[in-house]
């Protein structure tokens, strides 16, 4: 399980070395609890990190990105916790999330969460993939432009509040999305999957658009079991700010009735 968190590098202290960099100690713990509260598993570790001068400001003015990456030994419910701790001042700042892991050893359909980034029109779109399909590009105004390819890798950022650890989208934006679709049923004279996907916004509990279902389709498949997909949602004015949801629902036309049909979230929110 991997996730991100985004740290202000501003209450972090930094100590200037001597060869120029910019240098801070910090504690992370990450804890997992069963359903029933009780600890699972955790990982802590003191960290040292140096900065040239350029990435120092860079740090201060847009936060810092960690990545936490939690062994889970069985599917189920849990939820992480981190702590985040500067060692100077013993400071501490924490998050926590409730994950769902599925059990993906018994073939039934499951998607993975979520991985959010916002981007602006004819901005340079990062490499793509290398297992990523085809999936369409819609704005989110209640109508629907045809499909597009949107590919991204999401980790390489040009706007830090756009990120996918932060998730903070401006009106006019095109808000990517990328997961991972597990066990897709393959057709036995094609060797294919029939999956269709569908998106759809809430705020406040209440339905703000709903996108049309796209076929999916795939090209580069490195594991059929495990196939990378995304798209894309405009941001349309007619959003107002505010927390909103991202619901993807993924329909596997070859599975059983019983296990046809999964959904995910995101949250994210919408500054302007």
């Amino acid at each position: 399980m991997r996730s991100m968190l985004h740290i202000d590098a501003r209450d972090l202290t930094f100590t200037t070395e001597a060869d120029g960099k910019h240098k801070c100690l910090f504690d992370v713990l990450a804890m997992t609890f069963g359903e029933n509260g009780i600890p699972v598993d955790q990982n802590g570790r003191t960290y040292s990190l140096q900065l040239p001068e350029a990435l120092y400001k860079r740090a201060l003015r847009d936060g810092l990105v960690y990545y936490v990456t939690v062994v889970i030994k069985k599917p189920g419910a849990y939820q992480l916790r981190i702590s985040f701790r500067d060692t100077s001042t013993e400071r501490i700042g924490s998050a926590s999330q409730f994950i769902e892991v599925p059990d993906i050893k018994k073939n039934h359909l499951a998607i993975s969460g979520i991985v959010l980034r916002g981007e602006n029109p004819g901005e340079k779109k990062p490499a793509a993939a290398p297992s990523a399909s085809p999936a369409g590009t819609q704005p989110a105004n209640g109508t629907n432009s045809p499909a597009a390819d949107q590919e991204q890798e999401a980790a390489d950022q040009t706007n830090p509040q756009a990120s996918p650890a932060v998730r903070h989208f401006s009106h006019g934006m095109l808000m990517d999305y990328l997961f991972v679709i597990y066990n897709a049923q393959l057709d036995k004279t094609t060797n294919k999957s029939q999956l269709i996907s569908q998106v759809r916004l809430f705020r406040e509990g209440q339905l703000v658009f709903k996108g049309k279902e796209n076929p999916l389709s795939f090209t580069n498949v490195i594991d059929p079991k495990r196939l990378v997909t995304s798209g894309g949602i405009a941001l349309g004015t007619d959003l107002a700010p505010g927390e909103y949801m991202l619901q993807v629902s993924v329909r596997d036309m070859l599975a059983d009735e019983k296990h046809r049909t999964v959904t995910q979230w995101m949250d994210f929110e919408i500054v302007r």
